[in-house]
């Protein structure tokens, strides 16, 4: 991310990013710099992320378990908004045969964290939320998708939070080889799926076929990019944003800067 005075936009704000260790929350906290916002970070080590550039300095990193958000209640009552990233892709009950719920699980990781901080800033009240959540599932394994859903409802249920959903598709970035090698399989085999789901009449095939459905690719930059903004605008309170709402938000930004209100 290029520091650029015309989009120091956010200077005075504050973001509690959970999870900014992490591939996705390492992205949202340069976004939120680069835009002029204090950057606060909780997650399990409390450190920067192995090998991270000069922008970890800038971040002021917490240790905490968002299982637990007691546990850094003075960091959300100090932050506007907070942006949730945490969750895994391959949970245990697929690796270590652990029962749904179970630590580890998607339940566990997907959905309970979310709940949990969810629950705390509407009880501070005043606050926002973003969720990371996921437009699709991975093919086969449902209760990947089911959990973040479960989550997403549970938080806009939550009358003092205010709040928006992120579903991108798979995320990618040039700067991981092996995530930038996913980007044209997956763009290949969600074109040929949707071209072929389209086709087919529905039936108990097609119901079977939609397990294997699979988004398109997205920049990593666009979901921070969207992250950050809609963090800060409220007219993105309550909203669901895809991908190609992400993307513009991103071209909007390149493009133009952003008028926060």
């Amino acid at each position: 991310f290029i520091l650029q005075d015309k989009y120091m936009s956010l200077s005075g704000k504050t973001l509690c990013v959970i999870g900014a260790n992490g591939y996705v929350g390492s992205y949202v906290a340069q976004q939120a710099l680069s835009l002029g916002a204090k950057v606060l970070s909780v997650s399990r080590s409390g450190r920067p992320p192995h090998k991270s550039g000069p922008w970890a300095q800038q971040v002021k990193w917490h240790q905490g378990n968002s299982l637990n958000p007691e546990g850094f209640e003075d960091v959300l009552k100090e932050s506007d908004a907070v942006v949730h990233t945490v969750g895994t892709l391959i949970d245990t009950s697929i690796t270590q045969f652990k029962k749904p719920g179970e630590p580890g699980t998607y339940e566990n990781m997907n959905r309970d964290p979310a709940i949990a901080v969810a629950r705390k800033l509407a009880e501070i009240g005043n606050k926002k939320m973003i969720f990371l959540s996921a437009s699709k599932s991975i093919p086969l394994v449902p209760r990947y998708l089911a959990a973040k859903l479960e989550a997403e409802e549970f938080i806009f249920s939550q009358k003092t939070l205010r709040a928006t959903i992120l579903r991108p598709g798979v995320i990618t970035t040039k700067d991981i080889p092996f995530k930038y090698a996913l980007k044209y399989p997956t763009a290949c085999y969600a074109a040929v799926f949707n071209a072929v789901y389209k086709v087919v009449p529905d039936s108990k095939m097609k119901d079977f076929l939609s397990n294997f459905d699979v988004d398109y690719p997205i920049d990593v930059r666009a979901v921070a990019t969207a992250a950050v903004i809609s963090a800060f605008d409220p007219k993105f309170d309550g909203k669901i944003l895809f991908n190609a709402d992400m993307e513009s938000l991103k071209n909007m930004l390149d493009t133009k800067g952003y008028k926060f209100p």
